[in-house]
């Protein structure tokens, strides 16, 4: 059965263009929150949200139960069709149905994540 992904709308629309988009500057872990930092290539947004070259953001990720990192190469190698660098998996079978699986691709990193919820946050821009 195939995985069906629905893009995450942002602040700054649909990150699209995969790798090239989203790069991570820290990655911070305390009990079951996740927070994620760094930047994203405006290039890759939806054009309305061109103004500026890059975008800096934050993901807080909160209630993880799980996640795993894959290296981008190997995660590309598993032929899954994400349309975006920031995706949530639809049609993942779980017992808790307030769980979700985001998914966020980086430039060198793919992270899968189980969560209660997240709070994506444009910081600032340059």
């Amino acid at each position: 059965m195939e995985r069906i992904y629905k893009n995450i709308d942002t602040q700054i629309g649909y990150i699209g263009a995969k790798r090239n988009a989203i790069y991570l500057d820290s990655f911070k872990q305390t009990h079951n929150t996740l927070i994620l930092k760094g930047e994203i290539s405006s290039s890759c947004c939806d054009e309305c949200y061109r103004e500026y070259r890059w975008y800096k953001y934050q993901l807080t990720i909160k209630g993880v139960k799980e996640y795993q990192s894959i290296n981008i190469e190997d995660y590309y190698l598993k032929g899954l069709k994400t349309q975006s660098a920031f995706s949530e998996l639809l049609d993942e079978s779980c017992c808790e149905d307030d769980l979700r699986t985001i998914i966020i691709e980086t430039y060198d990193w793919a992270y899968i994540i189980t969560c209660r919820e997240f709070v994506f946050e444009i910081i600032d821009h340059r």
